[in-house]
C-alpha cells in the first residue's frame, strides 16, 4: 500500500486534473443560474450534471492508468538539496517526493491508455523522471557536481524504485477523505460534486469495513468536519445517506455514539445528517435511535431539520408504516406541518 502522502498527493493530481477539464467547458449563462439556484453561497463553473459526469468520468479513467514512482531504497540522505535539510529517511518504502524540496515536488507518471503512448505524454515522462533520477542520484552521491540524472536498464530493473498505480490507492479511505477536501479548496461546485460521487461510490465504501475502531472514529470526525465547510443540502444530503450510512452499517455501535454527540452539537448540519444516515436501512433500521433523533431535532422552525426528520420517518414508513403512523399521533402537537406531511406522504 502507498504511503499517506503518495496517497495524497494522487487526490490532490486527480482533484487538479478534474478541475482543467471542468474549466474547458465552462459556461458563464448556465453558472449565473445554477448559483442563483444555491441562494448564491457558491460559485459554479455551469456545467449541467450529464455533461459533468461524462467528463469526469473520462478523466477518472485516464487518471487511473498513470503511475505513481516511489523510492524503497534503504536509506538516502536529503543532503545538498537545498532547503530540505539533510534529514534521512529511515528504511522502508519512501516516496520519491519526499527527496524533493517542499517547493519542487514532481510525480513521473506514465501515460498507459490503451496500451499506448502518445508522443507528448512520453516526453513528459521522460523528462520527469530525469529531474527525478537526478535529485536521487545527487543525494546518493553527495557529490558538488549534479549528474546527468539517466539511469541504466539494469538500475531501472532493481527493486529500488517501484511504479504504482493510481488505481492501487483507490483502496485507501484516506484518498477518498482527502479528494473531498482538495475540492472544497478549488472554488467551485462542481469538482466538490465528483469528489462526493467517489466517496459515496462503492470503491469508497469498500474501504469502511476495513476501518479500525480508532480509525473509524478518525473518519467520522474528519466527514463532521467536511459537513460543517461550505454547508447545504446538495452536499450534506449525500454524506449523510451514502458514507454515514455505510459506516453505521459496518460500525454501528462506534457510528451510534458519534451521532448521538452530533445531535447535542449546535451544527444544524450535524444534527441532520444524524437523523438521515438510516435512510437506506430500510428494514436494518434502529427504530430506537430514529426516534430518539428526531424527538432531539423537533420542535424547531428550522426547514432543513423539520424535512429530515418527515424524510426519514416517510422511507421507515416503507417497512414499518403501523410504527411511523403511531409515533405521528403520540408527538402530533410538537412536530411541524412540514414533519408531519412528509412522514405521512405515502400513508394517506
Amino acid at each position: 500500500m502507498p504511503s499517506t502522502k503518495v496517497v495524497q498527493g494522487a487526490a490532490r493530481g486527480l482533484c487538479n486534473s478534474v478541475l482543467s477539464v471542468l474549466k474547458r467547458h465552462q459556461d458563464a449563462s448556465q453558472a449565473a443560474g445554477m448559483k442563483k439556484y444555491l441562494r448564491n453561497q457558491f460559485e459554479f463553473l455551469g456545467i449541467k450534471a450529464p455533461l459533468r459526469k461524462t467528463l469526469c468520468k473520462e478523466t477518472l479513467q485516464q487518471w487511473k492508468h498513470e503511475k505513481i514512482r516511489y523510492d524503497t531504497t534503504a536509506t538516502l540522505s536529503t543532503q545538498g538539496l537545498g532547503n530540505a535539510g539533510s534529514t534521512e529517511l529511515t528504511p522502508s518504502r519512501v516516496p520519491i517526493e519526499e527527496c524533493l524540496p517542499e517547493q519542487s515536488i514532481e510525480l513521473s507518471t506514465v501515460s498507459e491508455r490503451r496500451g499506448k503512448r502518445t508522443r507528448s505524454s512520453t516526453r513528459n515522462s521522460l523528462r520527469s523522471s530525469r529531474s527525478t533520477a537526478a535529485c536521487i542520484s545527487t543525494a546518493i552521491q553527495k557529490g558538488p557536481m549534479p549528474p546527468l540524472g539517466k539511469r541504466s536498464k539494469a538500475k531501472e530493473s532493481q527493486d529500488d524504485v517501484l511504479s504504482v498505480s493510481n488505481s492501487e490507492v483507490l483502496s485507501s479511505w484516506c484518498f477518498y477523505e482527502e479528494l473531498v477536501t482538495c475540492a472544497m479548496k478549488l472554488g467551485f461546485r462542481e469538482p466538490v460534486y465528483f469528489a462526493l460521487d467517489m466517496l459515496s461510490s462503492s470503491a469508497g465504501k469498500r474501504c469502511i469495513p476495513n476501518l479500525e475502531q480508532g480509525e473509524v472514529e478518525v473518519a467520522l470526525e474528519s466527514l463532521g468536519v467536511i459537513i460543517d465547510t461550505d454547508s447545504w443540502w446538495d452536499t450534506v444530503d449525500c454524506l449523510a445517506s451514502h458514507p454515514l450510512g455505510a459506516f453505521w452499517e459496518h460500525h454501528k455501535a462506534t457510528t451510534k455514539r458519534a451521532m448521538t454527540e452530533w445531535l447535542k452539537t449546535g451544527s444544524m448540519w450535524r444534527q441532520r445528517s444524524a437523523v438521515l444516515c438510516q435512510l437506506r436501512m430500510r428494514d436494518q433500521t434502529d427504530w430506537k435511535f430514529l426516534q430518539h433523533a428526531c424527538l432531539q431535532t423537533m420542535g424547531t422552525s428550522e426547514f432543513f431539520l423539520n424535512k429530515a426528520i418527515g424524510w426519514s420517518l416517510r422511507q421507515y414508513a416503507r417497512t414499518n408504516p403501523k410504527a411511523v403512523r403511531s409515533f405521528v399521533a403520540k408527538h402530533d402537537s410538537k412536530l411541524s406541518t412540514l414533519s408531519k406531511r412528509e412522514a405521512l406522504k405515502h400513508l394517506l
